[in-house]
């Protein structure tokens, strides 16, 4: 898109909000309130947001971190029904589908992140349900169904959430069963290429003091993408997922909560389009005519199953709080990869399995002095197998990479608050980090083994100044680590053997939080600078097949979030970001490398998003919503090196109008995205000629909600 179209985009966008006047999307972390009537008018302010970004409750506004807490209430005003479309909501975040399959997550913050879907890689965004560290990203990508809200917490964690978040955190926190009353609440979807999603969820009392809920879901659509050899579609989604909570609330002072959930996702073979030539003009021609046209050589399969359970122990002591989280994971994925989408290239055959095991004790005080902390040990255990097919050309015979793998880690680490006087606050803390990882190649260098270990001390100081009770301001100090990793595809015994160093980061932070005009009017603003060092990035080796290499990045961005609340029945939102990454040391050995200078892939450097919300009231309780939202992305590398792998410009333009009756029981909404039928793509390849993932056009959907 050209600058000029951008400039009159935003001039027209903003026109509309100013002459609807502004408020809020904020990021909220429970249901929100009515709103909050100011002393002597009618004017209202906006929700104050409850996060546990730090493992404890505080307001969003009081949290010395750059933090974006998302409930139903945004998730339903952004469209939003899976984990793959959190990025819409939070600055400098990055979230697409991975290639692999249509349930497992490419996640980028500030510039740091891993597009690759291996079980011997380490990713730099860790996940977390209930405060159980999910160990891969194959599956991670979450149908958001039986969650209280999602916290993302943006720049590293090297402290509370210190398993690897040298990028940052992605908090699901469930929703929890009550004894208050049984209900019911779900909703049916239609849309484009025949999407039929439903979904719904059971509280269900028991007794006095044990409650259980359930909930339940199935997405599905027949693909935006079409096989001219055949005439199926493909790029479809078939997922279904399911999860459980039991909560016993033994006495006045201990909690236990059970959880347990299952996501089967049979989606099948995510393919790209061939271009017609890797350079030139030929390298925006779709070889089949359309850029949702593919021609694959593989069979259209690709299947995760993910489960896990965790039990969360809480127990109330005379000064704090005592947690027991015990966690489990497992995944299994049978996948196909067609780098091409045609019958050219190279592709990959998968299969793999995993499991994990974790334990984690915490204690948060509440000694009500001039200190207050948060202390815990942490364990965690995974062993897995995975098996590579790489398939150098078609019909060829597969080189079988092969490996059982097995990680183990172990963390203790605390964090203090202490209030120097009643304005300033000095928080300190750090994390001790043992890694210790094997590898067993059953394949290609069959016998070859590999151990090694690694132990990490990283700090957080931080000041924290209340300017005044609706302003703070903040300047953070910290460091972040992620464990070594071993290659999934080596050229040799060494390297088979050998893995590669740990990753880590320095990082600085200020950031300015304020309520204005008695509450209408909120600004967060973040800064930050992190240098990374032996940053782990897979890229393709020597041509040929894909490798992970070392390298030392800079990254230093702006991001600013803007939320109004000028009259009852209107929202507006905005944010505003700018990043700047750079690579300071590459390796050497392939033109496929990134260069001195280059970007890191999937992180534009500007990006700008506002949109609105207004709710009609009528006289007998009836509501209509109508909502919109505009979207607009700088360039971006999405290769090594960026001169051969840019995408340019895009913007997104969506909307929403919803009804609900006055007895709240049920609604109806009429969704549209990408209204402007704006052709980018997420992902290129390179293993298989020159390839492209487009992301889907202008796309409609009609959903009923009841709630009883």
């Amino acid at each position: 898109m050209e600058q000029k179209r951008f400039f009159e985009s935003l001039f027209i966008v903003a026109g509309m909000s100013m002459a609807c006047s502004g408020l809020a999307f904020a990021e909220v972390a429970t249901e929100e309130p009515a709103a909050e009537a100011s002393t002597g008018d009618s004017q209202v302010t906006l929700e104050q947001v409850t996060v546990t970004a730090t493992r404890r409750e505080e307001r969003l506004q009081d949290v010395a971190v750059a933090v974006t807490a998302v409930n139903e209430a945004v998730l339903e005003r952004n469209q939003i029904t899976s984990l793959a479309d959190i990025g819409a909501v939070a600055p400098n975040t990055t979230v697409f589908r991975n290639p692999s399959s249509s349930s497992t997550s490419l996640i980028y913050i500030r510039g740091i992140g891993d597009d690759s879907s291996n079980i011997l890689r380490e990713f730099p965004v860790s996940q977390y349900i209930d405060g159980v560290y999910v160990g891969r990203n194959v599956g991670s990508l979450f149908e958001l169904i039986g969650y209280d809200r999602v916290e993302i917490l943006r720049g590293p964690q090297g402290t509370l959430y210190g398993r690897n978040s040298t990028g940052g955190a992605v908090k699901l926190v469930t929703t929890r069963p009550n004894t208050d009353e049984f209900s019911a609440k779900g909703d049916i979807t239609i849309g484009s290429f025949n999407r039929r999603d439903f979904r719904g969820m059971l509280n269900l009392p028991l007794s006095d003091t044990l409650a259980g809920n359930f909930s339940f879901g199935s997405s599905n659509n027949d693909g935006y993408y079409k096989n001219v050899s055949t005439g199926a579609g493909l790029n479809r989604q078939d997922v279904q997922s399911m999860r459980g909570g039991l909560l016993w609330n033994a006495s006045d002072k201990l909690d236990f909560y059970l959880t347990g959930d299952y996501t089967h996702d049979n989606s099948g073979l995510q393919v790209p389009t061939q271009m017609s030539s890797t350079t030139g003009v030929g390298k925006n021609i779709p070889r089949y005519g359309d850029i949702y046209s593919a021609d694959p050589d593989q069979p259209d399969m690709a299947q995760v199953d993910t489960y896990g359970a965790s039990l969360l122990t809480t127990y109330q002591l005379a000064n704090g709080t005592l947690e027991l989280t015990t966690g489990y994971r497992g995944l299994k994925f049978d996948a196909n990869y067609d780098y091409g989408g045609a019958p050219v290239g190279a592709d990959l055959v998968r299969d793999s399995s995993q499991d994990q095991y974790s334990q984690e004790i915490q204690f948060a005080s509440d000694f009500g002095g001039r200190v207050e902390l948060v202390a815990g040990l942490f364990y965690f255990y995974e062993e897995g197998s995975g098996y590579e097919g790489f398939i150098l050309s078609p019909g060829g015979a597969p080189l079988n990479f092969a490996f059982d793998v097995e990680s183990e880690s172990i963390a203790a680490y605390t964090e203090a608050t202490v209030k120097l006087n009643d304005w300033l606050n000095l928080i300190a803390g750090g994390r001790v980090t043992y890694d210790d990882k094997s590898v067993t190649r059953t394949g290609i260098y069959a016998g070859a083994k590999g151990e090694d270990s690694w132990t990490k001390f990283t700090p957080k100081v931080s000041l924290q100044a209340k300017i005044n009770p609706d302003m703070m301001a903040y300047a953070t100090f910290s460091q972040g680590y992620k464990a070594g990793v071993y290659l999934p595809f080596p050229g040799s015994v060494a390297q088979a053997e050998t893995a590669l160093p740990p990753e880590s980061v320095d990082a600085y932070e200020i950031g300015l939080k304020a309520d204005w005009l008695d509450g209408t009017l909120r600004t967060n603003l973040a800064v930050f600078y992190n240098q990374y060092q032996d940053l782990q990035i897979g890229v393709l080796g020597n041509g040929a097949g894909v490798q992970t290499v070392s390298a030392d990045e800079d990254a230093k961005g702006i991001e600013l979030e803007v939320t109004a609340r000028p009259s009852e029945n209107l929202y507006v939102f905005s944010n505003l970001t700018y990043l700047d990454t750079e690579f300071v040391r590459v390796p050497t050995g392939s033109s496929s490398y990134p260069a001195l200078g280059d970007q890191q892939r999937f992180s534009p450097q500007s990006t700008f998003k506002v949109g609105a919300e207004y709710e009609i009231p009528f006289n007998n309780g009836d509501v209509v919503t109508l909502g919109t939202t505009y979207s607009w992305f700088d360039e971006q590398a999405q290769g090594f090196p960026n001169s051969l792998n840019m995408m340019e410009d895009y913007d997104l333009i969506d909307a929403r109008i919803a009804y609900k009756p006055a007895n709240g029981h049920w609604g109806i909404e009429l969704s549209g995205k990408n209204l402007a039928d704006t052709e980018y793509w997420t992902y290129q390849s390179y293993l298989a000629g020159y390839a492209r993932y487009y992301a889907p056009g202008q796309t409609w959907s009609v959903r009923l909600k009841f709630d009883m």
